[in-house]
């Protein structure tokens, strides 16, 4: 947004203890349509209370103070290559020093098919916020985590233990990649995924429910019952 720049330095001026600042997002189809206008949390007690159990940042929208970030040792680890990399630093930040998002939807995010965090849902990136948390926990206990001492092997261990549902239900990820997909309004994706659970578990009555669910809901988009209300966002941001 043209005046993004100028609201998140602003509020590090006016807060010489501000460290990271975000913002509240509106999310785009393919073509520039709107979805929904996201309000992420601003202030840095109500982020402290969530971060444990989601995301309290949009990672493109952050703006850090460069200076803090010189104390740390690697900004994005390795650990989560191509996923939560931005998500696992905002974490470590905001238990550092102030952090909050900035009310105003200052950033255009669009939804693709293609994208990196879509073209894929699996068992890794569904699950590692949960290695997030868990680093964090341990960072509050004693300092410093797995990945700091240098043991990933133990993290491995604890992706392991919480993603054990998946081998007792190989249907479920499937499950959750159309709840994914439909929530961002990716039709052809959720269809594909709720048809791979049901060909994996066929006599499992929920994975027939969910493909039954999307292709109906499928076929009234394609009949134009969602066109009506679609507002380019040019039309109503600029």
């Amino acid at each position: 947004m043209p005046t993004r720049f100028e609201k998140q330095l602003e509020a590090f001026e006016n807060d010489a203890d501000l460290i990271l600042c975000g913002t509240s997002f509106y999310t785009v189809d393919k073509d520039g349509y709107l979805l929904e206008e996201i309000s992420m949390p601003t202030s840095y007690e109500e982020i402290l209370s969530g971060i444990a159990g989601a995301s309290q940042f949009h990672g493109p929208t952050m703006m850090m103070m460069k200076f803090f970030l010189s104390e740390f040792g690697e900004l994005y680890r390795p650990y989560f290559k191509d996923n939560y990399e931005d998500t696992d630093l905002a974490y470590r930040i905001s238990e550092r020093g102030k952090a909050i998002n900035l009310k105003d939807p200052l950033y255009i995010y669009r939804i693709l098919e293609t994208s990196l965090c879509r073209n894929d849902v699996n068992i890794r990136n569904r699950n590692l916020y949960k290695v997030v948390a868990h680093l964090a926990d341990q960072r509050k206990q004693r300092g410093v985590d797995d990945i700091m001492e240098n043991r990933p092997e133990f993290v491995d261990d604890y992706f392991d233990r919480i993603t054990l549902k998946y081998k007792q239900d190989p249907a479920l990820i499937y499950r959750e990649a159309t709840s994914y997909y439909f929530y961002w309004k990716l039709y052809r994706k959720a269809r594909q995924a709720a048809w791979k659970g049901f060909l994996i578990r066929p006599f499992q009555l929920i994975n027939l429910r969910t493909y039954l669910y999307v292709v109906r809901h499928q076929i009234f988009n394609f009949l134009n019952f969602e066109k009506s209300n679609k507002k380019h966002y040019k039309e109503v941001i600029f």
